[in-house]
């Protein structure tokens, strides 16, 4: 298999059932992963700079399980954990094992 790039590293998320294991980073906390998109809002006025929306995408059996607290790198080198209700997460709709949830946080300019 080859190696992943290095750019698409910067992207997963690791998933976890409470705050504390998430803070704490430990391997055997991790219920899941994931990982960032970005996506363009359409109805976002023209005039505008362009407008995204950041997303947490990962698979629905993670949620069902209670993995709703997010940890992920920041740019910066930093972590940061978020969490998540299970009613945030939005599951595909023909019960595909996949869902997203939208993040609201502000990662700097690379976001």
């Amino acid at each position: 298999m080859p190696r992943i790039r290095e750019e698409l590293l910067e992207c997963v998320v690791y998933l976890y059932n409470t705050e504390e294991r998430a803070r704490a980073g430990a391997a055997e906390g991790v219920r899941g992963t994931g990982f960032l998109v970005t996506v363009r809002l359409e109805n976002a006025p023209k005039e505008q700079p362009v407008q995204t929306q950041l997303y947490v995408v990962t698979a629905a059996h993670n949620i069902e399980k209670g993995a709703t607290v997010i940890r992920l790198n920041r740019p910066d080198g930093a972590t940061q954990v978020c969490s998540t209700g299970t009613v945030e997460w939005v599951s595909h709709a023909e019960g595909d094992d996949v869902t997203a949830c939208p993040l609201h946080i502000d990662l700097g300019p690379h976001s």
